[in-house]
């Protein structure tokens, strides 16, 4: 997982372990557990992101951001035509042809939330969109 750092000297916090979670976490509830996790941080100089990315060993994954939903697909979609043009020597052709065949969104878990009303509990504000691509085709270009 690559995280955008913006500020000198920043920290990194890690948040609670979930024993099973769906995909998107839909009710933005997740089962949680005690437990503890071993991890490894190194600096990467030079990537510029605006959202977290996740490389899987078989997909790359581009975190789309935003309040509304539509945002964070606009997001996710620009930041993996980014990849495949800018990183990857797509031409701006290839990349849309490429995605529209290709890359695959789903929408994630919330941002956050407002103070739940008795009618709608799990309002959410804002929503994360994953828009992923197998890593075998990163290097046809």
């Amino acid at each position: 997982m690559y995280l955008p750092v913006e500020v000198a000297g920043a920290g990194l916090a890690i948040g609670d372990l979930h024993a099973v979670m769906s995909r998107g976490e839909c009710s933005f509830v997740a089962i949680e557990i005690a437990g503890r996790a071993t991890v490894s941080v190194d600096l990467v100089k030079g990537k510029h992101l605006r959202a977290p990315r996740i490389d899987t060993g078989d997909e790359l994954v581009c975190v789309g951001l935003g309040d509304p939903v539509q945002d964070s697909i606009i997001n996710a979609y620009e930041d993996l035509f980014a990849v495949l043009t800018d990183e990857h020597g797509y031409s701006r052709h290839d990349a849309y042809t490429v995605m529209s065949a290709l890359a695959h969104t789903e929408l994630g878990g919330p941002t956050g939330s407002v103070t739940p009303d008795p009618l709608h509990p799990f309002r959410a504000i804002g929503q994360v969109t994953l828009a992923r691509i197998a890593k075998h085709l990163l290097e046809l270009a």
